[in-house]
This record gives structure tokens, C-alpha cells and sequence, in this order.
């Protein structure tokens, strides 16, 4: 039965793609091949690098390398993680009794959440928004603490500043949380200006600390910053 045009067409595309093909030859052994690692061979970090996201990866370096403590650090890998056991968390699993007050501290208008305690409450946000001020930096609240830190990371500075920079929201959130746990534990007020400053002395300890960077006063670092 003779061919239709089209389908000589498609014969003859067939035909040329098998001759480009290399030839299998005897001496050579089929073996399997993991594209997604140089090496060819599976692992399970390369499934999971290929899977994940380019940004989502991104956000552990930032977690990781910067001047914090390791004990901040890994606060700021569990809020990422949204791991931090809130009053919110803590309640929905059934470790509080039902007449626990389950909201924000700070504002006592919502549930406190990972995202609501360390980015919506507008006393937080006034945190926040204190800490652009000191760089001079105007931006909107992200949806969550992964946007804050998909932002933060695309931010970029001068070597010095940049290292100071990638402090910021891990000295934030620990203090943030520390804060929280002395009004719910200890009773202690909430205080914005005391904070603020407690945040940017903190900051800048932790650069003097680490950094050889120019040799700036603690006291430099936060009032000259700009």
C-alpha cells in the first residue's frame, strides 16, 4: 500500500535521525547513566538538588554563612522550616488546654504563627521596618519568613556592608524570639526603641567578632552605618 506524502515525510525524518544515532558495538557495555550528577552515578543530594528549587536552595547559604552564632543559626533554619513551636503549633497538636491564650503576644489580635510573630504583628513589623531605616532600605512585608529570606539573599552590598547585611534577619528573628519567650515565661513589656538598639549592638558584636574587616567600633558600626 503506497504511502502518503506526509507519511513519506515522516519516514524519511525517521530514517535520517536513526543514521545519526551512534552504532551499539560488542565491545561496549550498556550502563546506566545519572544525568543529574557529574559523576553519572545517583545520589540522593543530587535528586534532591534537582528537585528543589534554584531559590529554594539558595536560602540555606544565607542560614548558614553569615557572622551569626551556631545557636542562632539553627533557630533561623527551624522559623525557615516553620518548626518553632508557637502557641498556634502547640495548640493544634493538643499540648494546650483549651483556655490557653493561643495569640500573639505582641498584639494579642491574632494566633501566634511562625509568620505572624516574626513578620505580621505590627509591633514585629515596627522591629522590621527600624532595621531598613538603619540602611536606608524601603521594601513591603513578604507573605512568609522564605520570601523574607529569598529577598534578603538577592540584596546585595559591598564586601564589609555585605557581611554585616546577611546578620540581619538571623539577629531579627532570634531576638524576636527571645523577646517572646520573656513576655510569655517572665513577664517582661515589650519595648520597640529597646529592642531595636539591642539588635544593632548584637549585630555589630557579631561582626567584631569574626570579621578582619576595617577595624570599625561597635559604636561606629551602628550609628555611622549609612
Amino acid at each position: 500500500m503506497p504511502l502518503y506524502a506526509w507519511e513519506s515525510e515522516e519516514l524519511l525524518r525517521l530514517y535520517t535521525t536513526l543514521n545519526q544515532v551512534e552504532l551499539l558495538t560488542s565491545s561496549r557495555e550498556d550502563h546506566l547513566k545519572w544525568l543529574a550528577c557529574p559523576s553519572g552515578k545517583f545520589s540522593v543530594s543530587s535528586l534532591y538538588n534537582l528537585l528543589m528549587p534554584k531559590n529554594y536552595m539558595m536560602v540555606p547559604k544565607l542560614l548558614w554563612n553569615n557572622m551569626a552564632p551556631p545557636k542562632v543559626q539553627f533557630l533561623s533554619w527551624l522559623t525557615w522550616k516553620g518548626r518553632l513551636k508557637t502557641a498556634g503549633f502547640l495548640n493544634r497538636i493538643g499540648v494546650l488546654n483549651q483556655n490557653t491564650f493561643v495569640n500573639c503576644v505582641f498584639c494579642g489580635q491574632a494566633v501566634e504563627t511562625v509568620n505572624h510573630v516574626l513578620l505580621w504583628c505590627p509591633a514585629v513589623w515596627k522591629v522590621w521596618a527600624c532595621l531598613m531605616n538603619w540602611w536606608g532600605v524601603l521594601w513591603v512585608i513578604p507573605d512568609n519568613v522564605n520570601g523574607l529570606l529569598q529577598w534578603w539573599r538577592g540584596y546585595k552590598w559591598r564586601k564589609f556592608e555585605n557581611i554585616i547585611w546577611k546578620a540581619i534577619p538571623m539577629a531579627v528573628m532570634w531576638s524576636l524570639w527571645n523577646t517572646r519567650n520573656d513576655v510569655v515565661f517572665n513577664g517582661k513589656m515589650f519595648q520597640l526603641n529597646e529592642l531595636c538598639e539591642l539588635i544593632k549592638v548584637r549585630i555589630a558584636l557579631w561582626v567584631k567578632s569574626q570579621s578582619k574587616e576595617p577595624p570599625y567600633s561597635v559604636q561606629d558600626i551602628i550609628i555611622n552605618l549609612q
